[in-house]
Order: C-alpha cells, then structure tokens, then sequence
C-alpha cells in the first residue's frame, strides 16, 4: 500500500476515535448529573479509545500525540482504577486534552508535521495529577494550612472559593496588615481594586484586639496564578499598606510555569479530513450500475456503426432509443447513489457542537444545556464542513449575548440553566435546520437607535421587526460598544449570510423580546446534482434550481407596483419583491440588453409581449425572478466557478446542456440576500 494511502487512512482512523472519546466523554458528564458513580463500562471504553489512539500514533512517529495520548491514557487509566475521582476538574481537563489533539491532527493533515505546542495542556495535566494526587484522600483542603482560627473565620462562600483555589493550584499567601479606624472601608475597597489585576483576595479575617496606633489588623488571604513570591506581594500591596505585618506563603502544589492559553486558535466544529465512510455493499451496487451502463455504451456504439453503413436504419433508430431510455434509467440510479454516499447524518456535525458548548459553558460560567433532535438527517458532507463555521456562530451569539446570566433568569421567572435547542428537519427537497434559544430575544429598541445612529432609518421612521431584522445581517452592524472573544471575534452576522448564501440557502430569523431567538438555515441536500428549470431572459439562458421554486406565474409588467426603489407585485396578499436579471447581474456594460426593448412602432414597450414569474425562496424571503420564457426542465450537473472567474454576484457556478452550451446557475440564495429580502 502506498505511504500516502497508509497515512491517509491513519487520519481517518485517529479522527474516528477522536470523535467516539468526544462523544462517550460528553455521555459520561451527562451521566454524572443523574448518578452518584460513574459508568465503569463508559470510562473503560474511552481507555481503550485513548490506548488504541497511542498505539498508531506511536507507529507513524507522531511523537507529540503519542506523548499527550499517553498521559491522557494514564489519567482515564487513574479513573478507572479509582485512583482518582470523577469531578468537573477532570472532565474539563479530558476534554482540554481531546482538543489539543484535534488541533494536531488537524496539523498533520495540513503541513504533514505536528506544529502544535502540547506544553501548556502537558502542564496543566501535571498540575491535575499533583493536586489530586498529592495527599492520601486524593485531594488537598484548607485545613492542611489555614489555623483552626482563621478556618472559624471563614464563611460557607469563602471557604468553597478557597477550596477551588487550592485544587486549581493557584499561590496561596496571608497577608497580615493593620487598617486606621477611621479610614478602613476606603483603604479595604482600594486594596481589593488594586489586588484583583493580579489575583483575588479570598478573605479577611479581623485578628483580635488592637495593633499599636490604633490599628485595627485583618489577615488577607490571597491567591493568584501569576504572583509566585512573596517579594511579589510587597511590590503589588506596599504602596496600598502602610502598616504590613507579615507576609507568608502557604505551599501549596503547582506547577512552576504560568500556563497560557492559546487565543489564537478558537474551536471549530470543522472535520479533520473529508472522508466519507462506505459500506461495500454500496460499492457493489454501484460497481454493478457502471457495468450496465458499459454494456449500453457498446450497445450504442454498434447501432451507431450500423446506421453510418446504412443497414436498417428505421430498426436501429428504434433499438437506439431503447437503449437512450435504458442508459438513462442507469444514470439515474448512478446519481441517486452517488449522492446518497455523499450524505452523511448531521448529528455528525451536532456532536461537535454539542462539545464546543460545554467548553463555552465554561468560559461564560453560564449554565447551558443544548437539546439535539433530528440528528439522523442527512446532508452533504462537504455543505456539513461549510456550515460549520457559520453554525458555531450563531450559537456563540445566542450564549453569549441571548442566554442571561442566572441571577438575571431567576428574576425573570425562567429556569436557572439556559436551553438551546439545534435540531434538524427534510421537508421536501430542503435541509432546514433550527437554532433556538430561551434567552433574552432581540432588543428591537436598541436594533432601531443603532440603526438610526448609522443612517439607515431616518427620525421617526418605525420599520417593522420584519425590517429591523435585516440591520443585523448589515456589515459592521452591532449592538455592542465591543467585540466580545467568544461570539463576536469583528465578524458579524452579514458573513454568516454570505457563508450561507454560498452553500445555496438562507437564513432566517424570529425572536420574542425576552422569551429568546431562532434562526433557521434553509440548505439544499447538495449543491453538485439537481433538477433545475432552464429559462430565457434578455436573450440569455440560465438555469434555476427547483429546490428552490415555489410557483411559476403568468406576469405582465401593469400588475407591478412601486414602493420606494423596488418593484413588487402582489401574490395572494404579500407583496413580493420583483427581480430582473439583466439589472441584478453584472455584466460587461457592452453585452447588457435594455429590459422590455422599444417595438418599431413610436418607440412604444411592447405590452402584449408574454412573460413568467418564477417565485423562488421560502416564507418571507421570497421574490419573483422575471423571464421571457421556460425552455425546459434539466438534470444537470453544477461546476464550480474556477479561480481565473472568481466570485460572481448571483452566480453559483455553471452547467452545460445541448451539446455543450454552457448556462450559468442562478445563486437565488445569494440574490435574495443581495436584495435585502
């Protein structure tokens, strides 16, 4: 076997046990939830995953992720032995982990080398098994150092929060300093400003009596991940505390390096490479269709032979059309197949998801919990890869600025723990997929005062939430004074719609001011087959997918209306935008035809002239694309627009029918949002 193959297929493999350890892990924190202990069957699975993982990654020289595998090994190794316990610390440092491989092997994949630093997550597991393990119970408690004293001290809050710090192995010191009577709220608050740039003062606990001078003296207990002496501590506090005592440092376990994280690198719910997965029974059928269609080719191509010497032609034209209607019938079957073989279920892409959140959770400190439903739906797997990114998204700006705080939901009447809900849906030849959340909903208010502040509603102008709704997908539209790390990042929801328009859907959005939001992503199964309606219009031909018609109309340009700068006409009540081709698509100036071109007679518009109205889109967003007339009904197939081309508005790529006549395919997702429908 080639060594491109045997590498190939080692990225397949480790990317498939990857994504089962992601998986079980989020099982085994769901079932921690409900259950005092853990299933022992669930942790034994993933040891194997993670030996297995070690073993193959040991076997192509892949030193960091043998070296990383291994001590992650060790850890699930500890846990099934019940060396150590299950706790929120270890699944956030598991899952830490799984990241950090992902990122390698998505390296690997890309430049061949394993250009990933593994020394901060190497550290952090290190710190793990040095708290955790330190002491004979397996963790380490504030009794350990703090006096029976200063314990009494400490309230239930106080005495958690230093609990955390001892197990996150943070610097522990107390310092002891007197305060004047008089000035020691002032010099208490100041002191506690100056000190959280660097750590967090856990604690003061007032010590008894008098100092000297009438100083009333605390002992501060105070600990930070940066601060590792206490000559450090007298630099940060000697300009606040003029009366310092003492300064001690409690030794606590950790590890010597500050640890960094990596802000470069955010998640992604992206796959690591674009392999499909097939069964070899489907191979076989398709081994079987191409053989067919073989033996119809020589068929063909005799009957040709015979009619070129003349021979019977009438019956060969005859058993030539049979065999036409039978290589078609064959055809068919090969593109229905190929097709479904490039389907793969969408729960492939929730999965990640679902894990990217819980590490969000984390960094919010929010408590969100994420609903999946019609994971069995299935979607082209490169449109999965496309709509990775926009989804991950959408769903940071719902936890991020949809979800409220907890304090904030309880006084609003709503469960503590947040719910978004993702789910998935086939109705009729479309994907849809919903993204709901039970947050804030969108401040309309704030959507309009942004707005007006940009010049795009004038004073006293009150558009519908309908319209409003459009601002958001605006470049540079915000409603925040900044870009937040985890949702925003300075790209904003105009790129989502562009993402989405490039995969040939739309987007859609619905919110309830303080019940939450759903977006809806409109997609098709796949982008490279489909049955599209070739049409005429200003002497061109281009074809339109029918996934995306929803009717065809007889149209006469009286019926149109004018509201502002648009055109529309009235369709049982709604009033659907009106779209010409030759004004929407960019042409070279020198090739455009004047729309409705004047008749002999005066210079006149042609009125009886006939023309259609294709109404593409769904629910609000929809308009109606004229054309001078429907020629017919193709299978075709879609190819991409090349490199020399580039991007062409309203375009999504080419086909060719009738002897190789080359006709664009109308991007209706992307003209729809061109037109700000």
């Amino acid at each position: 076997m080639p060594e491109k193959r045997k590498f190939h297929e080692f990225l397949v493999e480790s990317e498939d046990i990857v994504q089962s350890i992601s998986n079980n892990l989020l099982r085994m924190q769901s079932s921690a939830l409900s259950s005092k202990y853990p299933d022992q069957e669930l942790i034994n699975d993933i040891f194997r995953s993670m030996h297995t993982l070690k073993g193959i990654s040991s076997t192509f020289g892949f030193s960091n992720l043998t070296r990383l595998s291994h001590r992650l090994e060790d850890m699930l190794d500890d846990l099934r032995m019940g060396r150590i316990m299950l706790s929120g610390r270890l699944l956030d440092t598991l899952f830490e982990g799984i990241d950090v491989l992902v990122r390698l092997l998505t390296c690997i994949n890309e430049k061949g080398v394993e250009n990933i630093d593994i020394n901060s997550i190497m550290e952090k597991i290190d710190l793990f098994e040095n708290v955790e393990g330190g002491c004979e119970n397996g963790s380490v408690t504030p009794a350990d150092y703090l006096s029976t004293e200063m314990l009494n001290g400490l309230n239930d809050y106080e005495l958690t929060l230093l609990e955390n710090k001892i197990r996150d192995g943070e610097f522990l010191y107390r310092i002891k300093a007197g305060f004047p009577v008089n000035t020691i709220d002032t010099e208490i608050d100041r002191l506690r400003e100056t000190m959280k740039k660097s750590g967090e003062i856990i604690a003061l606990i007032p010590v008894s009596g008098f100092s000297g001078n009438d100083l009333i003296s605390f002992n501060i207990i105070f600990s930070s991940k940066e601060i590792r002496t206490t000559e450090m501590v007298n630099e940060i506090v000697k300009d606040y505390l003029t009366n310092i005592e003492e300064i001690e440092s409690y030794n606590i376990p950790h590890s010597n390096v500050t640890i960094e994280e990596d802000k470069n690198k955010g998640a992604s719910a992206k796959s690591i490479t674009k392999t499909v997965r097939v069964g070899i029974e489907r191979l076989d059928v398709l081994l079987n269709t191409v053989g067919e269609i073989f033996l119809l080719n020589d068929t063909m191509s005799q009957l040709i032979k015979e009619v070129k010497n003349g021979s019977d032609n009438n019956r060969n034209v005859r058993t030539m059309a049979k065999a036409s209607k039978e290589l078609y019938k064959r055809l068919t079957v090969l593109r229905n197949d190929i097709i479904d073989i490039r389907l793969v279920p969408i729960s492939y892409l929730f999965e990640r998801v679902s894990g990217i959140v819980n590490k969000l959770c984390s960094e919010l400190s929010k408590d969100v919990e994420i609903k999946l439903s019609g994971g069995d739906t299935k979607l082209d797997k490169a449109m999965i890869e496309g709509l990775a990114d926009p989804l991950m998204h959408i769903i940071r700006n719902a936890m991020d600025h949809g979800i409220e705080d907890e304090e904030i939901r309880i006084g609003k009447g709503k469960p503590q723990r947040g719910t978004i809900e993702l789910s998935a849906s086939h109705r009729e030849s479309r994907i849809i997929i919903d993204i709901k959340d039970d947050g804030a909903g969108i401040d309309f208010s704030k959507i309009s005062a942004v707005a007006l502040n940009r010049g795009l509603i004038t004073e006293g102008e009150n558009p519908e939430e309908t319209e409003m709704v459009k601002f958001l997908f605006s470049p540079g539209f915000s409603t925040r004074a900044s870009i937040d790390e985890v949702s925003g990042r300075g790209i904003g929801l105009d790129v989502v719609a562009k993402n989405i328009a490039s995969l040939g859907g739309m987007i859609d959005v619905e919110s309830a001011f303080g019940r939450g939001t759903k977006f809806s992503i409109i997609l098709p199964l796949t982008l490279l087959i489909a049955r599209a309606l070739i049409v005429n219009d200003s002497g061109r031909q281009y074809a339109i997918p029918f996934n995306y018609i929803s009717e065809i109309l007889v149209f006469q340009d009286h019926a149109v209306k004018k509201t502002g700068i648009k055109e529309v006409f009235n369709l049982r009540g709604h009033f659907i935008p009106v779209i010409r081709l030759q004004e929407t698509l960019v042409f070279m100036q020198s090739e455009q035809i004047p729309h409705n071109p004047p008749s002999a007679k005066g210079g006149r518009v042609d009125l009886k002239r006939k023309q259609y109205v294709i109404v593409v889109g769904l629910a609000e967003k929809r308009v109606g694309i004229v054309v001078d007339a429907i020629k017919s009904q193709r299978e075709i197939l879609i190819k991409p627009l090349n490199e020399l081309l580039g991007t062409v508005p309203g375009i999504t790529g080419f086909t060719e029918i009738d002897s190789k006549s080359v006709v664009p395919v109308l991007d209706v997702g992307g003209i729809i949002e061109k037109c700000k429908v």
